[in-house]
């Protein structure tokens, strides 16, 4: 039985957090570095594996053609950018791993190439890469971009931008640098490379002007689950995230994904796929639970306005059209920019929900359904790991997540204890980088 491997997923990356919760406005600011350096130390008290940046390049526009209502709500688009952040959470916090968010459609690759490889020499070798193709068009906006291309066409650069960031990361051999330091050489110049890279896309002479770090390039973790993003991912990617609503739903996709790694020349331990959830409704007794699932419902519903801004944004399309108490009309998915994945992930398997149903569990990110006792919670994550075939979860923490005050410490004080008895998840770190903790790999790379 393989161990689960267990992470945090910070779904609105550097952003508004506990703004308005009392708790945690007396204590914390959310634009400073303490309430996350303090998180991180929390998720390594239960020795979590890794926590996970996202990011967003503009500020949502899609519902009823205005940002007004992810300005109001301080919804996602509204975040400062989170790889200053991570160094500074790797200062304090020295085991967890930490990844962050960084478009392959804006991000020059050198940068990014560079970025990653100072990163991971910075953490000791703790650095991931969630590589996005970017699907909101306010970030086209920003970029001087009047409209973003089309879907396939941006995994096809990002097809050619992996090769690239993967040739600069090995310009220099692992032994280029002289062992043990001599007074007078530093390197061997045989032993790094101009690459000369030249695609329909992409220009760079090379060699990379950071050493090779650590891992030799970062983890490459990725979230597209349409039928190009899954491709992708099968090729690319060592962790996938995924958030689906059914336990059938998770099954095809993990079956459909670890089919295409192995088409792709790879062994399946090579990627691992891992579940988002949000286990806000839990308590140490069933009252405690009850009292709390109460509370959670009716921030859900009076959230609807921000969850339909969450789900306009999620499929480019304005929602605010639509009856609320029916469900969302058909949409042809070639029509659609982004968010090919929400619509099978609540109209599949017989499931047929209102707007305002699927408006409100945007807003709360539950995803598939985790609640009951801390004891409950543990044997539900047990249960879906087995049936599904997954290979692990990320908490999700978003906007409605009160982080320190909240469901995270409570997680790992309480829920964590039990899976680590049962021996589903590590007690302690191992020795060695964040790749080699998690033993994945990508085919052909020889650059560390």
């Amino acid at each position: 039985m393989s161990r689960m491997i267990m992470g945090l997923f910070i779904g609105y990356g550097h952003g508004p957090r506990g703004w308005d919760d009392p708790k945690l406005r007396d204590n914390y600011d959310w634009r400073r570095p303490e309430l996350y350096q303090d998180l991180a130390l929390v998720c390594e008290r239960g020795c979590l594996d890794l926590m996970i940046f996202a990011d967003l390049l503009g500020i949502p526009e899609a519902f009823r053609g205005s940002q007004d209502t992810s300005i109001k709500f301080g919804l996602e688009g509204i975040c400062h950018d989170p790889i200053p952040l991570l160094a500074m959470i790797a200062a304090k916090a020295d085991k967890i791993g930490l990844a962050s968010t960084l478009s392959t459609t804006f991000y020059p690759p050198f940068l990014v190439a560079r970025l990653m490889s100072s990163l991971d020499h910075l953490t000791r070798g703790r650095i991931g890469w969630n590589v996005v193709t970017t699907s909101n068009q306010s970030s086209a906006k920003n970029f001087g971009m009047e409209h973003l291309p089309q879907h396939d066409d941006r995994y096809d650069l990002a097809e050619e931008y992996m090769d690239l960031c993967y040739k600069l990361w090995s310009s220099w051999d692992p032994d280029a640098m002289t062992s043990p330091p001599d007074d007078i050489v530093f390197a061997d110049p045989a032993k790094v490379r101009r690459i000369n890279y030249e695609s329909e896309n992409f220009k760079c002479q090379g060699p990379l002007t950071s050493t090779p770090s650590p891992q030799g390039r970062p983890l490459i973790v990725q979230a597209g689950t349409s039928d190009r993003g899954r491709e992708f991912a099968a090729r690319h990617a060592e962790l996938i995230l995924c958030s689906k609503e059914s336990l059938d739903e998770m099954k095809s996709i993990v079956d459909d994904i670890k089919n295409r790694v192995v088409r792709n020349g790879r062994k399946e331990s090579d990627c691992r796929i891992l579940f988002t959830f949000n286990p806000m409704v839990m308590g140490a007794t069933e009252e405690e639970f009850r009292r709390k699932e109460k509370l959670f419902e009716e921030v859900g519903e009076s959230l609807v306005e921000a969850g339909l801004a969450k789900v306009s944004r999620s499929l480019g399309i304005d929602v605010s059209k639509f009856d609320l108490d029916k469900p969302i009309p058909h949409i042809d998915e070639s029509l659609l920019q982004s968010g090919r994945s929400l619509i099978p992930r609540y109209y599949s398997f017989g499931r047929n929900p209102s707007l305002r149903e699927v408006a409100a569990r945007e807003a709360t990110k539950e995803t598939f359904q985790v609640r009951g006792t801390h004891a409950a919670v543990a044997e539900r994550l047990m249960d879906v790991h087995d049936k599904v075939g997954c290979d692990g979860f990320l908490l999700r923490a978003n906007y409605l997540t009160k982080p320190l005050s909240g469901y995270v410490a409570d997680f790992v004080d309480n829920v964590i204890p039990i899976l680590q008895r049962e021996g589903r998840i590590q007690n302690e770190y191992g020795a060695g980088t964040l790749r080699e903790r998690l033993g994945t790999r990508i085919p052909g790379w020889t650059g560390g």
